[in-house]
């Protein structure tokens, strides 16, 4: 018993101290609660901001990648028109020596006529 008395008597000295600061504890508390809910405000506003800024990452870089896939296509259709200027060159009779080279038909060489 001995034990529960002195439970009780902390008990009741705790209680008088939580009287005696009035709504002070109270008033810490919901300061403490304000300051809680101000961070969370922020926080969310951060994330909002990050989610935002990553949107309009992916649009950018969507936007880049339609470009680009834009110029591979104009690339495309001036190496096709310049494939077949080639072939239509080929067709006629020159013929590629080099790269963007063409020469008049190319004539055997006879080495035994030219050691000497």
């Amino acid at each position: 018993m001995n034990a529960e008395q002195l439970v009780a008597k902390l008990r009741d000295e705790y209680e008088k101290g939580l009287d005696a600061l009035g709504g002070v504890m109270e008033e810490e508390r919901k300061r403490q609660f304000d300051a809680l809910q101000a961070q969370i405000e922020d926080r969310k506003s951060k994330v909002e901001e990050a989610q935002r800024k990553k949107e309009e990452e992916l649009a950018r870089k969507e936007e880049a990648a339609k470009l680009a896939q834009a110029k591979e296509v104009d690339r495309i259709k001036l190496l096709r028109a310049k494939k077949e200027q080639l072939t239509k060159t080929l067709q006629e009779g020159q013929r590629l020596i080099y790269k963007q080279c063409y020469s008049k038909p190319l004539y055997s060489f006879n080495k035994k006529l030219n050691d000497m």
